[in-house]
């Protein structure tokens, strides 16, 4: 199963909302918004909050006002995938029921885990900016960027391959994070997507790749919430399977 996650970071509500216009992709997604963007619940997908979790937070009161703003959701990620025992216990007093973010990158057996204060982790197999970036830290060795391998893993995985991109990235159609540095100021200032947009394999090509190869495999994307509900009904999952 896919699930394709949305970052909506440095996106404004015209922008969101033009690129959606012409991104188009089979199935429900699942969006984590840094503000309300209405439209996307009248387009059918499901929305979460993305809040900024600094140390100069008051972290609970941060959580208190994102729920505030998005009082129906059941799904949540942060920034930087921050997270803590802490954090999964204020959600789960907040009735919020999956959190995604865990990285598990090009790690197709990872599952769902369910924490023992009630959230449901659901790791992310891939995120645009961590295959862009992962050069720079060479840990894997030889490493190709955007590489198919990763769309056919998805594809042929019996697990939940969650996917995370930021429409920012597509709209640049970033390759690698030095070129979005050095572009990333003039995007803010309102300079037109299409005028910054690399030319050259990027982020947008990956992703139109994989949704390629999912219409020609007749796969739609799953919001979280579907996708977790479809696990569960599918390995008759227990909770709790230890004998303690």
């Amino acid at each position: 199963m896919i699930c394709l996650t949305f970052d909506t970071d440095h996106m404004s509500e015209p922008r969101l909302r033009t690129w959606l216009e012409t991104c188009r992709f089979p199935g429900r997604g699942t969006f984590f918004c840094t503000g309300p963007f209405h439209f996307l619940d009248e387009a059918g997908h499901e929305v979460g909050p993305h809040p900024l979790l600094t140390d100069h937070s008051n972290w609970q009161n941060e959580l208190e006002n994102w729920r505030a703003t998005f009082p129906q959701a059941t799904c949540w990620r942060a920034h930087s995938l921050v997270f803590s025992q802490f954090v999964g216990v204020q959600l789960s007093r907040l009735d919020y029921k999956i959190v995604s973010t865990a990285d598990a990158f090009a790690r197709p057996d990872h599952t769902p885990t369910l924490s023992p204060w009630g959230v449901w982790q659901m790791p992310i197999f891939y995120m645009d900016n961590a295959d862009f970036n992962r050069p720079d830290f060479g840990t894997l060795g030889e490493y190709n960027v955007f590489d198919h391998r990763l769309i056919e893993l998805a594809i042929a995985s019996d697990n939940i391959c969650v996917f995370d991109f930021h429409p920012v990235h597509y709209l640049m159609n970033t390759p690698n994070y030095a070129w979005y540095q050095k572009n990333f100021a003039a995007f803010q200032a309102g300079v037109a997507a299409e005028e910054l947009r690399f030319e050259g394999y990027g982020t947008a090509s990956f992703f139109d790749d994989l949704v390629a190869a999912m219409r020609a495999r007749k796969q739609v994307s799953l919001s979280l919430p579907e996708a977790l509900e479809a696990w569960r009904a599918r390995n008759g999952h227990t909770l709790f399977p230890l004998i303690l």
